[in-house]
C-alpha cells in the first residue's frame, strides 16, 4: 500500500526534539544524584562507596525508565545511564583509583634508584591498596586506600589536597635540627629493634607513629585515629621498599637521634 505523502518516514524533528530533551532531563536528574554522591563523600564515604551511592540513584531509575518502553522515558535512561557510564570512566581514571601491578612495581624501583633507605607497609596493608607514591629529595612517601576530602580542613586557606587512609613518610632530614619537630611526642616500646614514638597534637591535628632508623624518620599516620596500639600493630609491618617481609630488625638510629629522642620525649606509659 502506499503511504501517504503527508505521512512522514520514522519520527518528526518534534519527536527527535523531545527525546534529546528527555535525555537531557536525565542527565540533570544524575546531576542531583551527583549532589547525594558529594554530600555521602564529604560525610566521609570512600570513593567507590560515593560512587555506589551514585549508582542506585541512576540506575535502578534508568532501569525503570526503559522498561516503560516509552521512546521519551527511554531517552531519559539513556540520559542517566550516559551519565551512571562517564561517572565510572572518571571514578575508574581518576588519581583515587587503584594502581596497577605495574604502576606498584615502578614506584618501588623508582625508590630503590634512589639510593636513599625507603621503607613502605608493603604492596597493601589492613585491607587498603597501596594507591600513590612521592620522591622527592629529602623524602619518600607512600600511600594507601583511598583519599577523601577533609572536611575539618575546609575553611584552612590552604588545605591539603585529600588525606589517605593510610600514609607512611620516610625523610632523610636530622630530626635535630630544624625547631620542635617531635615535640609532645611520647616513647613506645621499640618496633623492630628501634627508637619508637607517638606524636600526638590537637591544636596540629597530629596523631602519628615515628620510628628512628639509621638517618631515617619513619612516620606513619593513620586517617582513622586508631589507638595506639593499633598504630603500632600497623608500624610493625615497616619493611624496606621490596621486602616481601615486615623487618624484623632495622638499623639503629644516629646517636644525636637517640639522644634528642631521649630528652624531648617523655618516657614509655605503663600498661
Amino acid at each position: 500500500m502506499l503511504m501517504s505523502r503527508h505521512q512522514p518516514l520514522g519520527m518528526s524533528y518534534g519527536a527527535w526534539l523531545g527525546m534529546a530533551g528527555m535525555a537531557i532531563i536525565g542527565v540533570a536528574a544524575a546531576g542531583i544524584a551527583m549532589v547525594a554522591a558529594f554530600f555521602a563523600a564529604f560525610g566521609g564515604a570512600g570513593t567507590f562507596a560515593a560512587y555506589a551511592v551514585f549508582a542506585g540513584l541512576t540506575a535502578v531509575p534508568a532501569i525503570v525508565l526503559w522498561l516503560k518502553g516509552n521512546r521519551y522515558l527511554r531517552a531519559s535512561a539513556a540520559g542517566l545511564a550516559a551519565a551512571l557510564l562517564s561517572a565510572g570512566v572518571y571514578v575508574l581514571l581518576s588519581p583515587w583509583a587503584t594502581m596497577g601491578e605495574g604502576e606498584v612495581e615502578r614506584a618501588k624501583a623508582e625508590a630503590l634508584a634512589s639510593g636513599h633507605p625507603a621503607f613502605y607497609l608493603g604492596d597493601e596493608v589492613n585491607g587498603y591498596p597501596l594507591n600513590d607514591y612521592y620522591l622527592g629529595s629529602d623524602q619518600a612517601n607512600f600511600f594507601y586506600g583511598e583519599c577523601r576530602q577533609d572536611p575539618n580542613t575546609a575553611d584552612d586557606p590552604d588545605p591539603p589536597v585529600c588525606t589517605w587512609d593510610v600514609e607512611i613518610y620516610t625523610s632523610w632530614t636530622d630530626v635535630t635540627i630544624g625547631g620542635d619537630a617531635i615535640a609532645g611526642c611520647v616513647r613506645q616500646e621499640p618496633v623492630a629493634g628501634v627508637p619508637t614514638a607517638h606524636l600526638h597534637d590537637a591544636m596540629l591535628g597530629s596523631n602519628e607513629v615515628v620510628l628512628f632508623t639509621g638517618k631515617s624518620l619513619i612516620t606513619i599516620a593513620v586517617e582513622a585515629k586508631p589507638s595506639v596500639e593499633e598504630q603500632l600493630e600497623i608500624a610493625g609491618k615497616v619493611r624496606r621498599v621490596g621486602d616481601a617481609e615486615p623487618a624484623a630488625s632495622l638499623p639503629p638510629p644516629r646517636p644525636s637521634s637517640l639522644s634528642y629522642v631521649e630528652e624531648n620525649c617523655a618516657p614509655v606509659p605503663e600498661r
